[in-house]
């Protein structure tokens, strides 16, 4: 029998975590795709506030009455699959992260992975970088590269507009402010002081602001290594802005290779900064050049491309449970 059912767990927080929309619109997606899905937070019964979603909410209560353990499917985020036996029937787990998956683990040797589980049908995973992690660690296990979700609000963006900030990510904190402290010392020192830019810290800012704050954005900078695939960076790109970090990690799948330095090349990443700042006020085209670039990389992420991928990987999974259900004694 087919998959019957999709339960999506989620938080019930409202922080602003990347990880809790890219669940949402997943859900939302598989629903559009023909599956019947469900977002289940603990006890709230309606959706995250502080973005627009269309996929039911339920809480674990009511989901447990409707559960059926043989033909239904519950999705754990990576910081949750530690936990994957106390939950009943099949499961997949959503890793967006796989450094944040295997943290929650501690430091304690841990006789069974989640993936290696005989009820986990298969990982999710947002990135070449980690897909190949996983299936180091986990060979034979059915691991499906999804891609994320991305706003679309920030696409047709003015890329010819005034900019004057450089945002900046909140992860890897201290490499971040290295950087910055760089970009100002050295304008200073010659004499070249970056009059009217502002360094900005994406964080705290409503959804709906954050279109407006990318499109003065003149580059993002994105310094964690440890990501899945941050969102972020591509939708800067398609809103015309550069970015700017180390290519370790997953960053090369998404960004030209214009702003991108070996892990902890931060002379080079203040430079390339210095340079797009620069160039807003004397080489528009070099830099309109950058932008043709972004946007051609920020392609690959297209809506198409991404149901594409989620169809994909749940026609995969659809077949694994039909195969494990087959099976079972």
């Amino acid at each position: 029998m087919a998959i019957r059912k999709i339960w999506f767990t989620c938080y019930d927080h409202e922080r602003h975590v990347g990880g809790q929309k890219d669940t949402y619109r997943h859900a939302e997606a598989v629903a559009a795709l023909g599956w019947d899905a469900s977002i289940v937070h603990r006890e709230r019964t309606s959706p995250l506030s502080w973005f627009d979603s269309q996929v039911p909410v339920t809480t674990w209560t009511q989901a447990q009455a409707q559960l059926d353990e043989a033909n239904d499917v519950i999705v754990l985020p990576e910081d949750q699959s530690h936990r994957c036996a106390q939950y009943p029937g099949w499961k997949v787990i959503f890793n967006k992260n796989v450094c944040a998956g295997f943290s929650t683990m501690g430091r304690e040797p841990v006789m069974l992975h989640p993936c290696q589980r005989k009820d986990v049908l298969a990982t999710l995973v947002m990135s070449d970088h980690n897909k190949q992690q996983l299936e180091y660690a986990c060979p034979g296990h059915l691991t499906m590269r999804v891609l994320p979700a991305i706003d679309r609000s920030f696409a047709g963006l003015d890329a010819d507009a005034e900019r004057d900030v450089v945002l900046w990510v909140p992860k890897q904190e201290n490499t971040a402010r290295t950087i910055k402290h760089l970009v100002e010392c050295r304008g200073r020192s010659l004499a070249y002081e970056p009059a009217g830019v502002q360094w900005r810290v994406l964080e705290g800012i409503e959804q709906r602001h954050v279109a407006e704050l990318m499109a003065k954005t003149i580059v993002l900078l994105f310094v964690s290594a440890e990501e899945g695939l941050g969102r972020t960076p591509i939708e800067a790109l398609e809103a015309g802005a550069a970015v700017a970090g180390f290519r370790n990690g997953t960053l090369h799948e998404v960004a030209p290779p214009d702003g991108l330095f070996e892990w902890g090349d931060c002379r080079g990443v203040s430079e390339f900064i210095i340079t797009c700042i620069k160039a807003q006020r004397t080489n528009r085209a070099w830099f309109g050049e950058l932008q043709t670039r972004g946007l051609m990389c920020a392609e690959r992420f297209s809506r198409p491309r991404y149901l594409d991928a989620v169809l994909s990987a749940w026609q995969a999974i659809d077949a694994a449970h039909a195969a494990r259900e087959r099976d079972r004694p």
